[in-house]
């Protein structure tokens, strides 16, 4: 039974269709020189003070045609978005880009705060290569890179990585397949008890090194990592699974020289400490390099003129400037004084971007992400009237609040009409439902007058035959720190007899310490996935917290943890779908142990003159600029955003 969610339609959206993946990966444009931006509508707060430096800007050259790196082994890609650039462009050399850089961070990567936009760049592909990664058009295909092919053995047990000749890191060494081995090493075996910063899918599934091993010749039974040839490093799973490619090859697992890297581990009497600007220890193989900096103010960074893509990169460098408040950045990028800012202080509503975009015209671009990850709320299933999670007439009332809730209402009223219903798996995952399943199947965004009414009666015939009714109301109350959603949950599910009070806390962290404690009736969440595959969701939201996840109120269904635990062991995506369909079923419409809402796009505002940037699928992901050259020509390459 699908209870209102299977027959819904996805017609009628304010983006219609042009909130799909396709959109997560446009292109930018970014000048040497802005034009003077049109006058703002209000006066911007004052511009961040930025340091006197200044880069040479090199006179744009026509770019050399990149050429192709092998890759062998890769999944077959999920979606095929492209770059937006503008037909019979050419790309272009030169030419510097300034961005803001929003919080304090760690020059290295296994252990830096690798968070939101791009105040993190030096931690992901500017400075540092990966194993393998996301390939940076569709951000979902898997590529090569440090390493430039890999081997798949012992059904799926065993991966034989062949680390790429020839590929100089910042100081001219070659960076080698011992460099490849310490980098495993630090992520299993904590140098020094450091966890590594959000590596725990990355470790988890790997086996430990056995003490004493140097990579170099000792027998040990099954290690995690171990060299096994020329240029070959093997990593062992302890068992097959099919999440672990994605998580091994996302933004978060940068690699670094091993030269450094064993220097700040072997310092035990700290602990730990970071790479050391100042002694020359911040070096990679990414296609920038930083040449000047202070970490809590600003980064320059500069071309890496022996990076192994020949070709690339095609700007001379970039420079970072510490701007931490969101409106002083949207105020520096309206006049022209930074290229770039994520206007997520907008609210997650459309109209203050609209509003920006029409006071700087071409000069501005702003795609929007179909970025994956939870936003709703979790109900009490340990006690009445959401619980105990196997009663009957508890379900019933769970299911009833599925049914009732008007995704497309949330997404006009709080998001301005870029809401994309939550679900455990992206739409980008093809593999697991078409694009067509997951709107008709997931979202009910049906802007149907009639189709709603008789949602809201079928959730209402759900509750009475569950004992409730206008004489018989349920009282309750919701944990929550958003005001729209809260008062639109309100609004909804008082239509069927259930009254609810907010209980307002403004932190996340205080709410989530509250749900432990069980004192709530429903919970508002919200939280982004680390990596793009469904195991990034059942494992980081939709466990209970003392498996991993963010589930306090109780629900724990047998079934669903079993057909977890079997989908987690599979490792080819034909086996893995029906398995994850039918997981989904129980979360959302079986046992309805989470109440999917809305999430809102996400918009990433650009100069009108960056060309090839592909924006990331979700904010805490990869922001590299190798791709992204300059044109004399400022213009929104970018479907334009639903008017209002």
């Amino acid at each position: 039974m699908n209870l209102g969610l299977t027959t819904r339609r996805a017609v009628g959206m304010a983006l219609g269709l042009s909130l799909l993946v396709v959109l997560a990966c446009g292109s930018s444009d970014e000048p040497a020189a802005p034009a003077a931006p049109a006058a703002p509508t209000a006066t911007p707060t004052a511009p961040a003070v930025f340091p006197t430096f200044t880069l040479p800007t090199a006179t744009p050259v026509p770019a050399a045609p990149l050429p192709g790196v092998t890759v062998v082994a890769k999944p077959k890609p999920t979606a095929t978005p492209k770059p937006a650039l503008i037909p019979g462009e050419k790309p272009l050399y030169g030419g510097v880009t300034n961005l803001p850089m929003t919080g304090t961070n760690r020059w290295d990567p296994l252990h830096g705060n690798q968070g939101f936009g791009w105040g993190t760049i030096a931690n992901i592909g500017n400075l540092f290569g990966q194993y393998i990664r996301a390939n940076l058009t569709d951000r979902l295909t898997l590529e090569g890179d440090l390493a430039e092919s890999w081997e798949i053995k012992d059904g799926g047990k065993t991966w034989v990585l062949k680390i790429r000749k020839g590929v100089l890191d910042h100081e001219g060494n070659e960076f080698t397949v011992e460099d490849a081995y310490y980098n495993a090493y630090r992520i299993i075996e904590r140098p020094n008890g450091v966890r590594a910063n959000r590596f725990g899918c990355f470790r988890e599934f790997l086996s430990p090194i056995t003490e004493g091993d140097n990579g170099a010749g000792a027998t040990i039974a099954n290690p995690g990592a171990e060299i096994t040839g020329p240029n070959e490093l093997t990593l062992r799973l302890p068992v097959a699974k099919g999440a672990w490619v994605n998580c091994f090859a996302s933004g978060w697992n940068s690699v670094t020289p091993s030269k450094y890297a064993k220097q700040i581990d072997a310092d035990t009497a700290t602990g730990y400490r970071d790479f050391d600007f100042d002694k020359g220890e911040v070096v990679g193989t990414g296609p920038f390099k930083i040449v000047e900096g202070e970490m809590a103010n600003y980064w320059k960074a500069e071309r890496h003129s022996q990076y192994f893509r020949d070709g690339r990169p095609y700007m001379d460098g970039f420079n970072l400037f510490a701007i931490p408040d969101a409106t002083t950045r949207i105020a520096n990028f309206r006049v022209g004084r930074i290229d770039a800012a994520e206007v997520f202080s907008t609210g997650f509503k459309l109209r203050p971007v609209l509003d920006l975009q029409k006071a700087i015209g071409e000069e501005a671009a702003f795609p929007i992400v179909a970025a994956p990850g939870f936003r709703g709320f979790e109900l009490n299933v340990t006690k009445a009237p959401f619980g105990p999670q196997t009663d009957p007439t508890a379900r019933k009332v769970r299911q009833a609040i599925q049914t009732r809730m008007d995704r497309g209402e949330m997404s006009t009223l709080c998001h301005d009409g870029i809401g994309f219903f939550s679900t455990p798996y992206f739409i980008g995952q093809s593999w697991v439902y078409t694009q067509e399943e997951w709107f008709e199947n997931l979202i009910g965004l049906d802007p149907n007058t009639d189709k709603k009414k008789a949602d809201v009666v079928a959730a209402q015939a759900l509750m009475k035959s569950a004992g409730y009714g206008p004489d018989n109301r349920i009282s309750t109350d919701i944990l929550e720190n958003d005001a729209c959603r809260a008062d639109l949950i309100v609004e909804q599910l008082s239509d069927i007899y259930i009254d609810v009070t907010r209980n307002t806390i403004a932190s996340s962290g205080v709410i989530r310490e509250t749900a432990k404690k069980l004192e709530f009736g429903l919970r508002l969440e919200s939280k982004g996935a680390s990596f793009v595959d469904p195991a990034a969701f059942y494992i980081s939201i939709h466990q209970t917290f003392e498996k991993g996840g963010f589930t306090f109120g109780g629900w724990d269904n047998p079934e669903w943890y079993e057909l977890k635990e079997k989908e987690l062991l599979l490792v080819d995506e034909k086996d893995r779908a029906p398995v994850l369909r039918e997981m989904a079923d129980i979360l959302w419409n079986q046992d309805a142990g989470w109440i999917g809402m809305v999430r809102p796009g996400l918009l990433q505002g650009h100069r009108g003159t960056w060309r090839g940037w592909s924006p990331p699928l979700f904010h805490a992901s990869n922001y590299s600029l190798e791709n992204v050259w300059l044109s004399p020509v400022a213009k929104n390459p970018y479907p334009a955003l639903p008017q209002i």
